[in-house]
């Protein structure tokens, strides 16, 4: 867990986008804001990425949708590579896609 709080204490910006990463294990709640700069954003999920694949069994991956500028959240099971959950859902994620792509047609 002390690798995963220098992780998370060493990305201060402002409160733009703000993460919340919890673990079972903790009982406090940590909170993460990152730069709009995407390449702070991609270095911190990176970061977070192998810090937290250490706590548990559970494989923990970030990623920013390209998209969308949205943090997608996916828990894998380390041992046999299944995707456990993913946050937002890939049916939502397309919805988000098709719905910018319909206020784009209606802008034009």
């Amino acid at each position: 867990m002390n690798q995963v709080n220098t992780v998370l204490n060493s990305y201060n910006a402002a409160p733009a986008q703000t993460v919340a990463v919890r673990s079972s294990e903790a009982t406090s709640e940590r909170t993460v804001s990152f730069n709009s700069d995407k390449l702070s954003v991609n270095n911190a999920v990176k970061d977070i990425n192998i810090a937290l694949a250490a706590l548990r069994k559970e494989e923990r991956q970030f990623r920013v949708d390209e998209d969308l500028e949205r943090l997608v959240v996916k828990i894998i099971d380390a041992d046999t590579r299944e995707l456990i959950r993913q946050i937002p859902t890939e049916e939502a994620l397309a919805l988000s896609k098709k719905m910018q792509e319909m206020i784009g047609l209606l802008s034009d």
